[in-house]
């Protein structure tokens, strides 16, 4: 009995093997593949959903700027020409894109006024729809492209690997142990196919592209913001530059305060004002419209702002031919008790409406 429990006793125990824990799951090729393009498509969607404007308009306003001809100038763009009517124009396609008008109905409204001649190329040269184009081919394209190819590669059969190269000496497999080391990431980079790596690549410079274009947008959006005490400034001196016939100045400044706030009443019935001037001189029946919305608008928003009333007045009887309107707008005009200068300066103006609507005169 001793003997046999000491037999036993000296039977050296079995050394129990660690336990290895199982590799954890990762995702696929394909679908990290799907997920980047994912990531891709919604960066570049949330630069559109959430600041579109900014970029798109400026490109939009460079683009028409370069191909409406300058009306007083030879071969020269709105753009490059510095007189008043190519800056009236300017602000013109401006204010047009702002309000949400296309590319079409601007150019139409400009050839309507000044004939094909105004345009330095026809209208479909442009290169909108073509970098439009390759945006959508290389969003939607290259995902595309990467996802059939790599379908293609999965139903290849796979041979199978040789029996020393699924364990290592350890009995331990060889893909937890590389999911496990070091620099495991530069080793899937080294593996990966040349396919692989261009669509790997593509992917992140469309997430890199979109939030950039999402930060501009974001920032062309902040620096367009104006405190009261600036806009209260501009609209002084904007005001002075007009009141000397300055006024390709005059509308810059007008143009910026509506830039940023499109509702502001006093540069809305000023620059209206110096619109219709400018479509007066030019014959620009775009620009006569673009100014009289632009002063119908100031006395909407603002019934009593004084020069808003006069210069729709004004404008109603010269160039609108409606005395009674006219004259609804110049008895607001007065009711705003004007001083006594500026009355005098419009008073034959006054008059002449009364007479034509065969009412006394008021003053």
């Amino acid at each position: 009995m001793a003997k046999l429990l000491g037999t036993q006793a000296g039977v050296p125990r079995i050394a129990e093997e660690p336990s290895v824990p199982p590799p954890r799951r990762t995702l696929g090729l394909r679908a990290k593949l799907a997920v980047l393009a994912l990531l891709a498509v919604a960066s570049l969607g949330v630069y559109l959903g959430v600041s579109p404007s900014r970029t798109t308009d400026a490109q939009r306003i460079s683009y028409l700027e370069s191909i409406v001809k300058c009306p007083n100038c030879i071969s020269v763009s709105t753009k490059d020409a510095n007189s008043a009517s190519a800056f009236a124009l300017r602000t013109f396609i401006t204010q047009m894109v702002h309000q949400g008008a296309s590319n079409s109905q601007i150019i139409d409204q400009l050839l309507a006024t000044y004939g094909p001649s105004v345009l330095l190329v026809p209208p479909s040269s442009s290169g909108g729809m073509a970098l439009a184009g390759a945006g959508i081919v290389l969003v939607l394209g290259i995902p595309l492209g990467g996802t059939l190819y790599y379908r293609r590669r999965a139903k290849k059969p796979v041979p199978e690997p040789e029996d020393g190269a699924t364990s290592n000496a350890g009995g331990e497999p060889l893909g937890s142990v590389a999911a496990r080391a070091p620099g495991r990431v530069r080793a899937a980079i080294a593996r990966a196919s040349l396919a692989q790596k261009l669509v790997g690549t593509a992917g992140v410079l469309l997430i890199l592209s979109g939030a950039g274009l999402l930060a501009y947008g974001l920032l062309s959006k902040s620096s367009a913001s104006l405190s009261p005490g600036e806009i209260d400034t501009r609209l002084s001196a904007a005001e002075q530059l007009a009141a000397v016939g300055s006024d390709t100045q005059a509308l810059q400044l007008f143009s910026s305060v509506l830039a940023a706030d499109p509702r502001q009443p006093e540069a809305l019935a000023w620059n209206g004002w110096l619109l219709a001037q400018a479509g007066r001189k030019d014959r620009s029946g775009a620009l006569l419209a673009a100014g009289v919305s632009q002063m119908r608008q100031s006395v909407t928003i603002q019934p009593a702002y004084l020069y808003g009333r006069l210069f729709y007045a004004i404008f109603l009887y010269e160039d609108g031919h409606d005395a009674s309107g006219a004259v609804q707008q110049f008895r607001a005009f007065l009711a705003l008790s004007p001083p006594k200068s500026l009355i005098d300066q419009v008073k034959p103006t006054i008059d002449s409406a009364y007479a034509a609507a065969k009412l006394p005169p008021p003053l």
